[in-house]
């Protein structure tokens, strides 16, 4: 269905908590591998954010994102999506707040 709309099937592995084992992101990475579909571990990135960042990228008590963890994300995903060449069209609107950002296709 994705390649008859040519809508195009990218996987981003985000893990609840940086240091979480490398064996579901490496089962992932395989099937992207054997199936031609990109495919982009947060793990690391969020490790180095975390690292430097004064603002926290997950809840301590229980490793979900925070909203500053979720804007980092959705800043890297773009990238990526950029890079790849897959994005042409999405824009980002700059906002105070991450609950009020919005990815648009340029309206």
């Amino acid at each position: 269905m994705l390649e008859e709309r040519k809508i195009p099937l990218l996987v981003v592995h985000q893990p609840s908590l940086p240091l979480i084992s490398r064996i579901n992101e490496g089962i992932f990475a395989e099937w992207c591998t054997q199936n031609n579909v990109p495919f982009m571990s947060l793990r690391e990135y969020l490790r180095a954010v975390a690292l430097i960042s004064e603002r926290a990228v997950f809840f301590p008590i229980d490793g979900h994102l925070t909203a500053y963890g979720h804007q980092v994300i959705a800043e890297r995903i773009l990238d990526w999506i950029n890079e790849i060449g897959i994005a042409t069209s999405i824009r980002t609107n700059v906002c105070a707040t991450t609950m009020d950002c919005r990815i648009g296709s340029g309206e």
